[in-house]
């Protein structure tokens, strides 16, 4: 803990260092701040759990209150366009126990019977029974307050066993999503089943019904795709082959040049989010008589190797359409294969600390005082026999000391764009020129004979730090010049 607690302190002071130089007097001030909050921290853990088996409610729900509708990402109607908004959203949803997935697996969030023209929306909700006795897998989730009313299951929900964090037991409706009856304001630990099995609940009337304005264009698309095929097995495929054959793609920079925005995507742009090709398909599929219904929810999930769990992020959000075939519903997922750019840009620094967020609810939050008390008598056991330790063997006490002085020999003799910097701030200091930002480096020097050398390794280290293009060679290069000054 106490690694930890300086670890956390050293990142965020180097992410709030920028372009400053490291001086006696910045490091003294971090030193007093770093023995300071780590002696808080062992005295505040005393006081944590005296208290928290007490509490009503989890600690991290205390400070989440005030949050309300900042982190949902999944909205009541599909409105063309929307789910691009939140494409780059990396704020984490829910995280799984339990499983090992093989393929991208989808999360059943919410269904929608009702096209208006440009949206999707909810119309019908019909309660429906849980089985008794469910067949199928089990796994728990840990769901992140989202301040809306959806509870995010693994397609397709079969029973949920048991819900942890509220006595609010949430409600099952027709299509196989469920609901609480009030907002999700603190973290929930819920245990559930699912199937790999599609639902066989018969289609509603309502599943075939569009709006009279659908574009002539578009009626004619579906009579020539459904032209001579014999079941709804066979229209399904032939607007999937449509969708695979004919060049669309997928992308969240939508331009809307006005028009019906569906007849655009069909035959002018072929370039959507998945709202476009879950729309298209379901009115195509309505079109040829097939019921048809958009399931809103979530697709994938990232493996966290440090907590051996999975997360579900707001990136991940996704629509997609469930056709029925004349026995069961169909699965008819048309958009493109695509990775979020907020999935991709996730570090490893930000899977540990959900790492320890994570160890956090397994061991804190909604359990009871034995577990707690576990965890905080283990660690004395463990800080026990380090001090034993010691005690046999004082030289290890200058092992990190040892250790450290390697590692900052070692990172200052490295060519970074960092030390690049921070040694043109020491060559200056000869010129009589004290000086830390960039900007102000740079108008000190001008005029001056150096000041080309220095301009280059300046706009050098700002390139590297700020720009996405980074030239290797042109880092070499600095460091040449650097002699010159």
């Amino acid at each position: 803990m106490l690694l930890g607690v300086i670890l956390l302190i050293l990142i965020n002071f180097y992410r709030a260092l920028g372009d400053r130089p490291l001086d006696k007097e910045f490091i003294k001030h971090l030193t007093f701040i770093s023995l300071g909050f780590t002696l808080s921290t062992f005295v505040f853990s005393w006081f944590f759990f005296v208290i928290l088996p007490r509490a009503n409610q989890p600690l991290f729900d205390l400070f989440s209150q005030k949050k309300a509708g900042l982190i949902s990402g999944i909205s009541e109607e599909v409105e063309l366009g929307k789910v691009g908004e939140i494409q780059l959203d990396r704020t984490v949803v829910l995280r799984v126990f339990g499983l090992e997935f093989k393929e991208k697996p989808y999360w059943r969030v919410s269904v929608l019977d009702t096209f208006t023209g440009e949206k999707w929306v909810k119309r019908v909700k019909i309660k429906e029974s849980e089985l008794t006795f469910p067949r199928g897998k089990k796994y728990t989730i840990i769901l992140e307050p989202t301040y809306e009313n959806y509870l995010p299951l693994l397609d397709y929900p079969v029973k949920i066993q048991k819900v942890e964090g509220t006595n609010e037991k949430p409600v099952r409706f027709k299509g196989g999503f469920y609901e609480f009856q009030k907002p999700v304001t603190k973290p929930l630990r819920i245990t559930a089943y699912y199937k790999e099995e599609p639902p066989g609940d018969k289609p509603l009337p309502i599943y075939t019904h569009l709006p009279p304005d659908i574009p002539e264009s578009v009626r004619d698309l579906a009579k020539r795709l459904q032209r001579g095929a014999k079941s709804n097995e066979e229209k399904i495929e032939r607007v999937k082959e449509f969708f695979k054959n004919n060049g669309f793609k997928y992308t969240l920079k939508l331009e809307h040049a006005g028009g019906n925005p569906l007849e655009e995507f069909l035959f002018k742009t072929k370039r959507g989010n998945c709202e476009y090709f879950a729309s298209a398909t379901a009115v195509l599929l309505r079109l040829m008589d097939v019921p048809t219904r958009l399931v809103s929810g979530f697709y994938g999930a990232m493996k966290n190797e440090y907590g051996n769990y999975y997360i579900v992020i707001n990136a991940m959000a996704h629509v997609w359409v469930e056709a029925y075939d004349g026995k069961k519903w169909v699965r008819v997922d048309t958009t493109p294969p695509y990775v979020p750019e907020g999935v991709r840009e996730v570090s490893k620094l930000a899977l540990f600390y959900d790492a320890l967020i994570t160890f956090w609810y397994n061991n804190v939050v909604n359990f009871n005082t034995q577990k707690q008390r576990k965890v905080f008598t283990d660690t004395v056991k463990t800080v026990k026999e380090i001090l034993n330790e010691i005690k046999e063997n004082p030289i290890i006490l200058f092992v990190p000391v040892i250790a450290y002085i390697l590692f900052s020999l070692v990172k200052s003799f490295r060519k970074t764009p960092e030390n690049l910097y921070r040694r043109l701030l020491q060559r200056l200091k000869k010129y009589g020129i004290h000086a830390k930002l960039p900007e102000e480096v740079l108008e000190k020097t001008k005029g001056m004979e150096i000041y080309p050398y220095v301009k280059f390794v300046v706009r050098t280290y700002q390139r590297w730090k700020y720009s996405k293009v980074k030239d290797k060679e042109e880092l070499r290069e600095a460091y040449r010049v650097l002699k010159k000054i």
